[in-house]
């Protein structure tokens, strides 16, 4: 009996976090999903990458990558999910860690074309080196790093609505970085 209770419990805890009714979603290329959903104090992210390798997601207040706030994860080969909060100072310069870890991580997985990172953020971090989301006029702008030859591509959408603007905050511009090493 113990064991079913357990069994039922575990079942409702997994569902809980992998079910996700999303609000959002932006496609920002054939291979960049992002989904997302506001909430009170914070906002909860999904993004669906068609790559092996680590993905990114950012906020930046301009359409340029300096001073850009990032979240960057990826699974290693073991299936370990890793996701760190950064920040870019220079836009020449790789993303630098952040010391305050402002996001959580809910869910992590790679399959054979994609890598799937599910997490969450407040709005307002109180952490200088994090943006705080804000009702602004909002663009996504899609960066693709192609790692083999370290050029950039840039991408500019314009998106409105990004939450709901009577009720929660808007997201600023967002950056979605995918700079994987395998199939894209």
């Amino acid at each position: 009996m113990k064991t079913a209770v357990g069994t039922f419990l575990l079942l409702l805890i997994i569902n809980g976090v992998v079910s996700v009714e999303w609000k959002h979603s932006a496609v920002l290329d054939n291979n960049f999903l992002v989904l997302w959903t506001p909430d009170e104090k914070d906002v909860t992210f999904e993004i669906q990458v068609k790559t092996l390798g680590y993905v990114g997601l950012g906020f930046t207040k301009d359409d340029g990558r300096a001073g850009a706030d990032m979240v960057i994860g990826w699974v290693d080969n073991n299936g370990q999910v890793h996701l760190q909060d950064r920040h870019v100072k220079d836009a020449s310069r790789d993303p630098q860690m952040d010391s305050s870890q402002d996001y959580r991580l809910l869910l992590g997985y790679e399959n054979k074309t994609h890598t799937v990172l599910r997490f969450s953020r407040r709005y307002d971090t109180c952490d200088p080196r994090d943006l705080k989301i804000t009702k602004q006029d909002n663009t996504i702008q899609d960066n693709t790093i192609l790692r083999q030859t370290g050029s950039l591509s840039n991408r500019v959408v314009q998106i409105a609505n990004l939450c709901q603007e009577d009720l929660l905050p808007h997201l600023g511009n967002v950056l979605g970085i995918p700079c994987g090493y395998g199939s894209s």
